[in-house]
């Protein structure tokens, strides 16, 4: 009888507590679970909140490269209407210095026919004073011709100086023709002058437009990097990869115009270099290709703000430039 009433030691939990636990265990997962997506929806916000700063950041950098790059282009335009003026007004000058040079061989060759006549003239003279020496040695019948012969020598000798009035006037005009013709080459040195230093300025603003355009293709390479660094953080390894390559073929085309001895040369080689390795890592070491984009990012980074950085312009440089359109 007491071995049918004894009771065993470990009794089945009633329905109370079994329900309780239920509750409870489905109340714990259903709070990791939030917790689980609450991270994952932080994690998602932060990307897309970075990613959005990060383009906000590129968009107003490339709107100011563009703005800069248009103030560029009308500046050299302008100096290519200066330079096409300046070279305009140099045929109506020449024209008339070939008028000029026309005009003093004239008088040039009427001086030398002037001194030819005079030339022509002293002999006849010289023979006049040969035949009144003659003469004077002649009866009373010779004074007629002696006096014939004064006459004719009073003529000669009005023409002999009504021809040396012409020789001193022609030779004030020459010299006026030398001075206008002097004032018309000083004028054309100066144009020659202003003309090469606009060429000059208008060569230093191409030379910075390139160096525009260099800045724009590394920007572009630095946005890859950017988006390959998010490509990453979202596990997506395909596209993270496609940025990479688009990005090491930016840089490579930009090292490809630069000089092999430059110091922005070896910085993008080691960049390259990077990219390389970073391609390589993908998708099997995620974590080594994200090293490696961080390091092309420091690098890109640091020649963008070398770049962007304004130049000192020397006081003979500002001096130089001011001359030609003073």
């Amino acid at each position: 009888m007491m071995e049918g009433n004894a009771t065993p030691t470990h009794t089945r939990p009633g329905f109370g507590r079994r329900l309780g636990r239920s509750l409870y265990r489905i109340l714990r997962a259903f709070i990791i679970v939030m917790v689980i997506l609450a991270v994952l929806v932080g994690v998602a916000w932060g990307g897309l909140w970075l990613y959005q700063v990060v383009s906000g950041e590129i968009n107003r950098s490339a709107e100011s490269v563009a703005t800069r790059f248009a103030a560029q282009e009308s500046r050299i335009d302008i100096l290519r209407r200066e330079v096409d003026t300046l070279l305009s007004a140099n045929p109506g000058q020449d024209q008339r210095l070939n008028e000029l040079d026309v005009r003093f061989s004239d008088l040039d060759t009427r001086l030398e026919n002037l001194g030819t006549d005079m030339d022509r003239q002293s002999q006849m003279l010289d023979a006049l004073d040969a035949s009144m020496a003659v003469t004077l040695d002649n009866d009373a019948a010779a004074a007629q011709n002696i006096t014939d012969l004064g006459a004719a020598l009073t003529t000669l000798q009005a023409d002999f100086n009504t021809s040396t009035g012409q020789i001193d006037a022609l030779g004030g005009e020459i010299d006026a023709l030398t001075g206008e013709v002097g004032q018309v080459q000083t004028g054309l040195t100066t144009v020659e002058a202003t003309a090469v230093a606009a060429a000059d300025l208008a060569n230093e603003s191409q030379t910075t437009v390139s160096d525009m355009v260099y800045s724009l293709a590394l920007f572009r390479a630095w946005e890859l990097v950017v988006r390959a660094r998010l490509r990453l953080l979202e596990n997506n390894y395909g596209l993270a990869a496609a940025d990479v390559n688009a990005a090491m073929g930016t840089v490579t085309a930009v090292l490809n115009t630069l000089p092999a001895e430059s110091d922005e040369a070896v910085d993008l080689s080691i960049i390259q270099t990077r990219l390389t390795l970073a391609a390589a890592s993908l998708p099997g070491n995620p974590s080594q290709a994200a090293a490696d984009l961080e390091s092309v990012w420091d690098g890109l980074d640091d020649i963008l703000v070398a770049r962007l950085q304004p130049a000192t312009v020397q006081p003979e440089q500002a001096a130089a430039t001011a001359t030609p359109g003073g």
